[in-house]
């Protein structure tokens, strides 16, 4: 069987909460798919403008689902080298 990783976009992260609250969040991965969320992807969402509430729901739906998370490694100057 395939693995899936489903890439999070942090900008819909809200609108899908708003909408159809954590049932929406956990409607995005299904059960056994892996999630990719970088630290990037975290800073985005520290520094948006999405309410503290629906920050502090979404974080809490992401250390729910620590397990399943996956990062890749930050890529090196040399590889920014080579794939820019």
């Amino acid at each position: 069987m395939r693995e899936t990783i489903v890439l999070i976009d942090v900008s819909e992260l809200a609108r899908i909460l708003n909408l159809s609250g954590r049932n929406g969040l956990d409607a995005l991965v299904k059960d056994g798919e892996k999630i990719f969320f970088s630290t990037d992807a975290q800073l985005e969402l520290d520094n948006s403008q999405i309410s503290l509430a629906n920050i502090n729901e979404i974080d809490s739906w992401l250390a729910d689902n620590d397990h399943r998370i996956v990062d890749i490694e930050p890529v090196t100057e040399l590889e920014k080298g080579i794939y820019d």
